[in-house]
């Protein structure tokens, strides 16, 4: 549905728009730890700008896009299509599909017969070394919804995903219940998660003009619709943007102030992010 109305937007406005779109290429790399995790992302496709007026707060940088995913975790994989449109330059809305296969290793797939079962990274890690844990297959299709807004040197961003996830178990091994590992939630074998992120950012100064750094606080929240599972954590965050924004260095350190599982405060999750725009 989502995909279908982008797609009618562009076919409305395109008398309007002299098309000629751009090839993109970004490759991103994360590694966090508590829980310990790695992935390296890919995205590339075709991006066409859309109604661009220079030095316009409002429609400085609007576009429509269609890309690849590609994900690669020691876990698992996710490679489908993603659609996005910015009709302004403070808003942005994409959906997406992908599928998933996971290869039995570290905590994927560990399942668990109850929606409060206890899944710290020690239970996991027992479970994994007992043999309770097998590859799957997995699909996961969503939207997403970016806000985006500045006045002066402050940036504030709002960032809230809808997903449906479904594991396909077709010899009735699986639990009702396993453990996703991006998420970090219990989820049902058909399950719909709700994301939400808000950023509150400075723009700090610094004497280098070809690099722009963002420090601020980072609050975020996940919940599983099925199995009632929640998440949620604050902490700071800081940005780093080099080469007039084409390269990106990110910086979390969020404590979990609501987790059923992990409610604590220390250690905290961090996770160091680079994204580099290739083309």
């Amino acid at each position: 549905m989502i995909g279908a109305l982008l797609f009618g937007a562009l076919v409305a406005v395109q008398p309007a728009l002299a098309l000629d779109p751009e090839p993109t290429l970004e490759l991103e790399t994360a590694v966090s730890y508590f829980t310990l995790g790695a992935r390296v992302n890919m995205t590339s496709g075709l991006k066409q700008p859309l109604w661009n007026e220079e030095d316009s707060l409002l429609f400085g940088d609007t576009w429509l896009s269609l890309q690849a995913i590609t994900n690669i975790s020691p876990s698992y994989v996710r490679v489908g299509p993603q659609l996005s449109f910015s009709p302004l330059a403070m808003l942005e809305a994409s959906a997406h599909y992908v599928a998933s296969p996971y290869f039995g290793t570290f905590s994927s797939l560990i399942g668990f017969d109850d929606p409060a079962a206890v899944y710290d990274p020690d239970t996991l890690d027992a479970l994994a070394a007992d043999g309770n844990r097998q590859p799957g297959f997995v699909t996961r299709y969503g939207a997403d919804l970016t806000l985006k807004a500045k006045a002066g040197p402050v940036a504030a961003l709002f960032i809230s995903e809808w997903a449906r996830w479904k594991l396909f178990d077709n010899d009735m091994q699986m639990k009702p219940y396993y453990y996703e590992p991006e998420s970090k939630l219990l989820l049902a074998k058909t399950d719909t998660t709700l994301s939400n992120d808000a950023l509150l950012l400075v723009d700090v100064p610094l004497l280098d003009a070809q690099k722009e750094l963002f420090v601020g606080l980072m609050g975020s929240q996940s919940r599983a619709l099925v199995s009632e599972d929640v998440r949620r954590s604050i902490g700071p965050i800081f940005i780093l943007n080099t080469k007039g924004g084409r390269t990106q260095h990110l910086l979390l350190v969020q404590a979990m102030i609501d987790d059923r599982v992990m409610d604590q405060l220390f250690p905290p999750y961090i996770a160091i992010r680079s994204r580099y725009t290739l083309l």
